[in-house]
């Protein structure tokens, strides 16, 4: 786990972007930024967003990010190639991923979707993973199309992919959970398992080395707690 002034590097990459339940956020870079702008954006928050940077935060450019960008506006949409079509078997299983997330949509209603709930009630939990599932198993799948062999350093599909089943994992115990809740039949709810558990077993012979993936912070409990302790020290 690489640590730079207090955050976990690339720990965004491969979490479930559902900020309000992370324990990462203190070490997540990209939640540091937005609170930022939100603050900036407030005018209750003017004063603080307003207050010089410390010194610490104060790193100087390199020029490289300038260059990239710089080649980045001479570099016209239009002549960027055009990646390859995946072949039928991933596009058959991208599809089941969105199919899910429509089924999910169309399952519940407008007004229960909206409905104000807590983060651990099964319908938050569904409602929040559907999507995700759908773009982290388009988003692995189209870098397993496009990989190239070449492993000095793990392949973003896995952990892609791996973030989709751990969604797949979670929805299916809150479609078990809203059964036993009686807020869904048996029958729906054995129909969205299965959906996903179709989804998952596809999944994960495509890409077998997923569950094995370790994402910085999430699944390097022991480097945590070593960070954590240092905090004390």
């Amino acid at each position: 786990m690489d640590v730079q002034d207090g955050f976990i590097l690339g720990v965004y990459n491969y979490c479930d972007r559902w900020c309000e339940t992370c324990r990462f956020t203190s070490r997540c870079r990209v939640f540091a930024d937005g609170a930022k702008h939100e603050a900036i954006a407030n005018p209750d928050l003017k004063l603080l967003s307003e207050m010089p940077p410390h010194a610490s935060d104060v790193r100087p450019s390199n020029g490289f990010l300038e260059e990239i960008l710089a080649t980045f506006d001479q570099t016209r949409v239009d002549d960027l190639p055009e990646p390859p079509p995946m072949p039928a078997r991933l596009m058959r299983v991208v599809a089941l991923s969105r199919a899910y997330c429509d089924h999910t949509w169309s399952a519940l209603a407008s007004e229960e979707r909206n409905k104000p709930r807590p983060n651990d009630d099964p319908y938050s939990i569904i409602l929040w993973f559907a999507p995700l599932i759908a773009s982290k198993t388009h988003r692995a799948l189209s870098g397993l199309h496009e990989f190239d062999g070449c492993r000095d350093y793990p392949p973003d599909h896995e952990g892609s992919a791996k973030v989709a089943l751990i969604g797949i994992d979670r929805s299916m115990m809150a479609w078990s959970d809203a059964r036993e809740m009686g807020r869904v039949s048996a029958d729906d709810a054995s129909r969205f398992i299965a959906e996903l558990h179709q989804l998952s077993f596809e999944l994960e012979e495509l890409v077998p080395q997923a569950r094995g993936f370790v994402r910085p912070g999430f699944d390097e409990p022991e480097e945590v707690r070593k960070l954590e302790a240092s905090d004390w020290s």
